[in-house]
């Protein structure tokens, strides 16, 4: 469904929902520091989601369901190890993050370490996430140590992504790091200052994704006269990701989905935001007001509606309540779900739901819902959710790996159910200038005020099945008109209906005309002639009741069609007759047309017959006595007889031959 939303009753009330986003994080850990940009960027976290453990030493999943795998692929002359850790140390993280945040630990070993203060590289550091995730950021330890005087850092620099490489961004202080063509390293250009460098602290990786490479490099620095060998160092990582969470009220259930590529409302009109969800602009329209209950786990606080999401006011039991959403599903499809506490009964279920498919590309989405009989009036919630599973948005709660959820705060008035004409239908043209006026959803115990334009043209009871009929009291001019039902009366608000489009018809159509030939060999012979643009023509063979074509006049007043079925052999009397759709008909003339697809007997020379000798230059040739015509002989004219002139017998076939 793509459809338009109506838009009904008084302004929409309501306003943008910018809650307050949580992050959920991925503890994973990191031979080296994924960072990436230089310049501190604090970012707001409200709640995270970390993985209890580590499986196989490299993948964890989200209780959302999404999917996170650390891999790191050592250098020939480098050993490597992966384990579940923490990071360890004490650090200005983000999102929540402390030294307690489970982790991914990595313990790399060089076959010939040098501290010459050289760039060496340890391996290749892969990111995998099973959806692509928006400005994930990653939260790092153990990039940098010193012993003794000796000192040692990590570099890492982005390679590769899917579908593009991400672009780093610092996002806490990292003193004496910078970030420059993708790397993530130590300002100085030696390693002398090395030992003065932050060891831990998040960067963020801005792009949508689902794997970025990086390559990890390490140098080692000995202080003038230093003899002490590197220090160890084991970096750690955690991956934290967006999540959009639910803000209706606890009882609602709560809602939360990471933060992809798929976005609904405001989100998928406008620039995607950069940092998350931690930096959107913030609406200072309020909400209208709610109790506010105790905020549990998974919720945000609702502070205002999203603008770009617009429900009707006005809802009428028994009757489709749609409201078409904006949608940015990228290049794959989506399911997206929604649920109005039409009862006000302070949850959602499973009667209260709507569902549409979101086609790939698509930029809007229209759900409708049937709006049950008990429908109260008042401030009540609806939650639309957006997701690649369908499954994740079955129930109005739950996490789910992708898309997002909204929570709008709605008031609904409920009406009495706008009166519907049923017949004529729009567009009709008649020539019954009193036309029978039918029509349904009427207030029963009411009546209905039918008007044309602002002229009232009839008034009927409603029926208790909330149907209603009556005829103009007046004859209706020949022309357009535009016939609307106004509710008036019985227990609910007076509502005016959708007006339906008439026209009056009184004049017949023009006499058509028919051009045939007299005679035809062709079974299919085509029909052609003239008639007034617009109407319909229908050609008969000897009575109504035998239709050969029909077929409509173009502009140019021209009309032409084939006959259904092969015209038999013989004459026919072919009519031609015009209607309109006001009912009224012409009759053009007749014609006689005679087919005639049989061809003439082959002719047959029966004199003189084959091998006959003949004695005259010019014989007499005869047929067969069924032929109508018989060959009339050519005389030649009468001369005197030549002295001694002498015939000799000529056989047929053969030349005359001469006499000696």
């Amino acid at each position: 469904m793509t459809a338009s939303s109506p838009r009904t009753g008084r302004p929409n009330r309501h306003r943008r929902s910018r809650r307050r986003r949580r992050t959920v994080v991925v503890a994973a850990a990191l031979t080296t520091g994924l960072g990436l940009g230089f310049g501190w960027l604090q970012t707001v976290s409200q709640a995270q989601q970390t993985p209890p453990t580590w499986t196989d030493g490299h993948h964890a999943v989200l209780r959302s369901g999404l999917g996170v795998d650390l891999t790191f692929a050592p250098a020939p002359g480098v050993t490597g190890r992966a384990g579940a850790g923490t990071l360890g140390s004490a650090a200005p993280y983000t999102d929540g993050v402390d030294a307690k945040t489970a982790a991914e630990l990595f313990r790399m070993t060089e076959d010939h370490p040098a501290a010459d203060g050289s760039w060496r590289t340890l391996g290749t550091l892969r990111l995998t996430f099973s959806r692509p995730v928006r400005n994930p950021r990653l939260h790092l330890s153990g990039l940098a140590g010193t012993v003794g005087g000796t000192s040692s850092a990590l570099r890492l620099t982005v390679t590769g992504g899917t579908p593009s490489a991400p672009a780093p961004a610092a996002r806490s202080p990292w003193r004496g790091w910078t970030v420059a063509d993708g790397a993530f390293a130590p300002a100085a250009e030696d390693g002398t200052a090395d030992a003065t460098l932050d060891p831990a602290g998040s960067l963020e990786l801005d792009g949508t994704f689902t794997t970025a490479t990086l390559r990890v490099d390490r140098r080692d620095t000995a202080a003038p006269g230093s003899s002490a060998a590197p220090p160890a160092l084991h970096p750690a990582v955690t991956v934290t990701v967006d999540e959009a969470l639910g803000s209706a009220p606890a009882s609602y259930g709560d809602a939360s989905h990471v933060i992809s590529d798929l976005f609904l409302g405001s989100d998928a009109i406008g620039p995607a935001p950069r940092t998350g969800l931690a930096n959107r602009s913030r609406h200072p329209q309020p909400a209208p007001p709610q109790r506010v209950l105790e905020f549990r786990p998974g919720r945000a606080e609702h502070t205002a509606n999203d603008p770009a999401l617009s429900f009707p006011a006005s809802v009428q039991a028994g009757r489709y309540y749609d409201v078409t959403v904006p949608v940015s599903p990228g290049r794959a499809g989506a399911t997206l779900a929604g649920w109005i506490d039409f009862r006000h009964e302070g949850r959602f279920d499973s009667a209260e739901r709507a569902q549409v498919e979101v086609a790939p590309g698509a930029g809007s989405a229209t759900l409708e819902w049937l709006v049950p009989a008990d429908v109260s009036s008042g401030d009540t919630w609806a939650r639309l959710r957006i997701a690649r599973d369908p499954a994740q948005v079955v129930a109005p709660d739950g996490p789910a790996d992708a898309g997002e959820v909204e929570d709008q705060a709605v008031h609904l008035r409920v009406t009495a159910a706008k009166p519907e004409i049923t017949s004529p239908v729009a567009g009709t043209r008649t020539s019954d200038q009193k036309p029978d006026v039918k029509g349904d959803s009427g207030v029963p115990g009411g009546s209905v005020l039918v008007r044309d334009g602002a002229t009232p043209l009839c008034q009927a009871p409603v029926a208790k099945d909330g149907s209603w009929d009556c005829r103009p009291d007046m004859p209706l001019a020949p022309g357009d008109h535009h016939l609307a039902p106004v509710q008036a009366g019985g227990n609910g608000t007076a509502e005016a209906g959708a007006p339906v489009g008439l026209a009056v018809d009184t004049a017949p159509p023009s006499a058509p005309k028919l051009t045939v030939p007299a005679y035809t060999n062709d079974p299919e012979q085509p029909m052609t002639g003239t008639g007034g643009p617009g109407s319909m023509i229908v050609v008969t063979d000897g009575g109504s009741d035998n239709e050969v074509c029909r077929t409509a006049v173009r502009a140019d007043r021209s009309w032409s069609c084939l006959p259904v079925e092969d015209l038999s052999e013989g004459s026919h009397q072919l009519t031609v007759t015009a209607s309109d759709l006001a009912g009224h008909t012409s009759a053009g003339g007749t014609a006689t047309m005679i087919v005639k697809t049989t061809a003439p007997a082959k002719p047959v020379i029966t004199a003189p017959a084959p091998g006959q000798d003949v004695h005259e230059p010019r014989p007499q040739l005869a047929g067969p006595p069924r032929a109508r015509q018989s060959p009339r002989r050519v005389r030649s004219p009468r001369r005197a007889p030549a002295a001694r002139q002498v015939r000799q017998p000529v056989r047929t076939g053969a030349a005359p031959r001469a006499v000696p």
